[in-house]
């Protein structure tokens, strides 16, 4: 079985993210500290979604835009 890329599981992480944050019931904050000290830029949930379907296979992408959507 072959292990998927490092670009797939990155934008896989970003999924999970968007993924929590429509799913919880709670609304937790983002960690803006560790936002700034590592110079991160939240990519939307639409850009996640791009960079899955050029990453991934079809199915995922379209499982992934049925729970993001």
């Amino acid at each position: 079985m072959n292990q998927p890329s490092a670009e797939l599981r990155i934008w896989r992480a970003w999924a999970c993210l968007h993924l929590g944050e429509k799913c919880s019931t709670i609304n937790y904050p983002r960690d803006t500290e560790q936002i700034k000290k590592e110079n991160l830029t939240i990519p939307s949930i639409e850009q996640t979604l791009q960079e899955i379907s050029a990453l991934a296979d079809l199915e995922e992408h379209e499982m992934l835009v049925q729970l993001l959507v």
